[in-house]
């Protein structure tokens, strides 16, 4: 069933969310570090998010580069039979369904309600920043443990699961599921042993001092 899907509906905080689309700051190196920058790469990173309000948790995987339509349907689908309740309603937007033609049939064929979002706050627009927050804990993490950042493949690798899909709590009072914080830090361990490094050897290196700009050291000489 299709409907459309008002923010201020009573029942509103039981649906889920669907988004796919382009970071707006971060993209990925030919290297494989996954980069910040302020404004809108030439091509940047995609990613497919599904957001549980109810739970309050998100769902989403990493691309490099913009993923083909079978990606990303069997992605969303994935997620849907393994990560949430059956009775969940979906919200998709119109990008959506032009990005991935028949989703919204898919979704359906499952037994699945889908829900036409009446604007941007309905659809869960905001969420995606949440993703691009744990981007860059996931780099300070690594940067921690004097590792350089990760790329969305070897994210991927450590999500604990085929699909490359990472899940994590929004806020740390309500969320029963691992804050994205925490996820960030975890994953930065084992990227590290991924790339065969301990990282509690990263921890106990000791970063070179640091002197101001423009000041002389002179060392005395017996």
């Amino acid at each position: 069933m299709e409907l459309e899907a008002n923010a201020g509906d009573r029942h509103s905080n039981g649906f889920l969310k669907l988004l796919v689309g382009s970071s707006p700051h971060y993209y990925q190196l030919k290297s494989g570090e996954v980069k910040f920058q302020k404004s809108k790469p030439r091509q940047p990173i995609w990613r497919i998010v599904l957001f549980n309000e109810e739970r309050n948790c998100v769902h989403f995987r990493l691309y490099s580069e913009q993923p083909s339509s079978n990606v990303i349907e069997k992605t969303i689908l994935w997620i849907l039979s393994s990560q949430c309740p059956q009775d969940t309603r979906i919200v998709v937007p119109k990008t959506v369904e032009k990005l991935c033609p028949g989703i919204q049939q898919s979704i359906m064929e499952i037994g699945r309600d889908v829900y036409l979002p009446l604007h941007g706050f309905a659809s869960g627009a905001r969420v995606p920043r949440k993703v691009d927050c744990f981007l860059s804990d996931l780099i300070g993490s690594l940067r921690h443990i004097r590792e350089c950042p990760a790329s969305c493949e070897e994210i991927a690798s450590v999500s604990g699961n085929s699909y490359g899909v990472i899940t994590g709590g929004l806020w740390f009072k309500d969320s029963s599921t691992m804050s994205l914080y925490d996820v960030a830090s975890d994953m930065a361990e084992k990227i590290a042993f991924l790339r065969g490094r301990n990282p509690s050897v990263g921890k106990q290196s000791k970063r070179p001092k640091k002197y101001p700009a423009g000041i002389r050291i002179n060392r005395w000489r017996g």
